[in-house]
């Protein structure tokens, strides 16, 4: 504390345990952080996070002519002046036709993204435990170059912590570390989750849309984004 009048810089005193607790977080900081993790994350809890995999930009094989004309052997060659719905009607059925190819498969999470690279939004997958960030939102606000590695990494890690809590709220708890469905919660702390996140579905049940006058459903969007952005 300060005293502008006197130019004198004065202590508040403090009780001797919380004295205690800031010089431990000072002098024996990761000490602490493991008694921490140790006592507040389960083993899956760990497992989990250790095991998000990451996905930056574009997937390798964006640029390789043979996989993309794979990925796109059922879209017909249109002529010009083609109308929409066909060209639209064709792509829906090559997107069905590779679905059904993939059912005999072995699962490759590296290579599948769920979102194109022009798309201005990220995801986590439970199925793949990876977060993915396409290059369409590596772009201002969110990250720009020459702008300082505080403001970047400020900006793109708000959207970094929203996808990683993704693991750990009600649908990211019914994958396990490999992305295998598997409930490693255990009752008390699904109990104790619904009980805490039912403010955010009164929170966000109360708001109405001002230009259509609907009231927003908290129930619908809890789990899914609202605990993501508060958390």
């Amino acid at each position: 504390h300060y005293s502008s009048k006197s130019g004198i810089r004065c202590y508040k005193k403090e009780e001797q345990w919380v004295r205690c607790i800031d010089d431990l977080h000072d002098y024996a900081d990761h000490a602490l952080g493991r008694l921490y993790v140790e006592k507040m994350f389960t083993k899956d809890a760990k497992e989990e996070v250790d095991s998000i995999g990451r996905k930056i930009g574009y997937p390798d094989w964006l640029m390789n002519d043979t996989y993309l004309d794979e990925k796109y052997k059922y879209v017909k060659e249109f002529a010009a002046g083609t109308p929409y719905v066909t060209i639209v009607a064709n792509l829906k059925e090559n997107t069905a036709r590779k679905s059904q190819e993939h059912l005999r498969e072995p699962y490759n999470k590296t290579a599948r993204w769920y979102m194109g690279a022009a798309v201005i939004n990220a995801y986590y997958s439970p199925g793949s435990n990876d977060i993915a960030f396409p290059a369409g939102i590596l772009q201002a606000p969110f990250y720009q170059y020459g702008l300082p590695l505080s403001v970047n990494m400020g900006a793109i890690g708000i959207v970094i912590g929203h996808e990683v809590t993704h693991a750990f709220d009600d649908r990211g708890s019914q994958f396990n570390a490999e992305g295998q469905l598997h409930n490693w919660w255990s009752k008390s702390t699904r109990d104790k989750f619904t009980e805490r996140a039912q403010c955010f579905v009164h929170q966000y049940g109360n708001i109405t849309d001002s230009k259509t006058s609907i009231k927003l459903n908290g129930i619908n969007t809890k789990g899914a984004e609202d605990c993501a952005e508060r958390l």
